[in-house]
């Protein structure tokens, strides 16, 4: 029989995944004529440098982290927190896992060798998303800002199928999804977030739980 805490650890890197997964889907649901005219397809990505047991390890570090953070978000008062992300983990981790075949954007039936890269204050995520019969190579880059209430913000600054830039449309109702998704992570996880560092192959995130406050 799976513990509480063993289910809360799945259900927060299901959620780890799926934004991820989410970035590269997102924005390509809602055009289909638009694939006709997209015929950039990029190698297969290399393996990840990480082993997959190494990232397994660092995963699992990060979400015993983040349930610890959750109960202390319920049973306590208010305290400051900091997690480290590093990219290298998270790619080898998501290869080393199939991604979830539901709940993707109507069209979209798979998603696949998504990547994960922090750089210069961005978050980059490439993948190859296979919809209505046609292989697409996705591009989506922005950063992830605190938004001024202890939640965040998306910014995108670069959103791409193929090699041909996303329409405005469509990159408005990726960016609102990415930041839905984002509030909900911070939602379930009963967190606040002050500052969020993306430099070097590490995303940094630190801020207060939300607590119990004493009356």
């Amino acid at each position: 029989m799976r513990s509480p805490g063993s289910d809360r650890r799945r259900l927060w890197i299901r959620r780890l995944g799926w934004a991820a997964l989410l970035l590269v889907a997102a924005g390509v649901g809602s055009v289909a004529y638009l694939y006709t005219m997209v015929t950039y397809t990029p190698p297969p990505p290399p393996p990840p440098q990480v082993s997959p047991q190494q990232a397994e390890r660092s995963v699992r570090q990060l979400q015993e982290q983040v349930v610890a953070i959750r109960r202390h978000a319920q049973t306590r008062p208010p305290a400051p927190y900091r997690l480290q992300i590093r990219s290298d983990d998270i790619n080898a981790y998501l290869s080393a896992q199939a991604p979830p075949a539901h709940g993707l954007p109507a069209g979209i039936e798979s998603v696949r060798d998504v990547r994960v890269a922090f750089e210069g204050g961005r978050i980059v995520v490439t993948g190859t998303v296979t919809a209505w019969g046609r292989q697409v190579h996705t591009t989506v880059s922005g950063r992830v800002v605190p938004d001024g209430s202890g939640s965040l913000a998306f910014l995108p600054d670069e959103m791409m199928i193929g090699k041909m830039p996303m329409p405005a449309q469509m990159r408005s109702e990726a960016a609102r999804r990415i930041q839905q998704e984002l509030q909900k992570i911070l939602a379930e996880t009963g967190v606040s977030v002050h500052s969020i560092e993306a430099t070097s192959g590490s995303m940094v995130i630190e801020g207060m739980t939300t607590g119990q406050r004493s009356r």
